[in-house]
């Protein structure tokens, strides 16, 4: 609950259903009578009906290119257009990790670390322009690649980055798990 000393009012984190219409009502009582004010509201709702298509379920980690897409995403009220599409996976400790931040363009094409035991969760967040979002997730296998050759491949993806890439190179680097070590070339 929001304290009273405070100029706004909050709430928990869905507190409101999707698509339903409330009423606040604010009454203030004083000396010569009471005033009051009705504000009226409805939830939006996030994109529905879509697809995330991933053209593979398999791969090895940073040398196959795994083609992900978001398809036939629509919005229900039909009015809070354009729709985004963010692109993440889920680490080791169950975190969430952008391989791409929200975009216009539904499609991305991405090589992927390892995480954990071969299995990777990656998640689709379609956001509208008022950015109600809703997920969608799929599994694929990374095959995890021996350590010399792990190390070799990461440092040519970073080393053949242009300077104007240093995002692609910023990507890459968070991508990778702890333990590993690269050479500066």
């Amino acid at each position: 609950m929001t304290p009273l000393t405070f100029p706004y009012i909050s709430f928990e984190k869905n507190t409101f259903i999707e698509g339903a219409d409330y009423t606040f009502t604010l009454s203030a009582s004083y000396n010569l009578g009471t005033a009051r004010a009705h504000v009226e509201f409805n939830i939006n709702k996030g994109p529905k009906w879509g697809t995330f298509f991933i053209d593979k379920t398999s791969g090895v980690e940073y040398v196959d290119v795994f083609e992900m897409k978001a398809l036939d995403w629509k919005d229900p009220e039909e009015t809070d257009y354009p729709l985004k599409y963010g692109y993440k996976y889920t680490n080791a400790d169950g975190l969430d990790v952008d391989l791409r931040k929200p975009s216009t363009d539904a499609s991305f094409k991405t090589s992927l670390p390892n995480v954990s035991a071969n299995n990777m969760t990656l998640k689709l967040c379609i956001f509208d322009s008022l950015e109600a979002h809703v997920e969608s997730t799929k599994s694929v296998s990374v095959e995890k690649q021996d350590t010399a050759t792990r190390t070799a491949t990461v440092d040519t993806l970073i080393n053949s980055l242009s300077r104007s890439q240093i995002d692609d190179r910023a990507a890459i680097i968070n991508s990778l798990p702890t333990d590993m070590t690269l050479t500066d070339s």
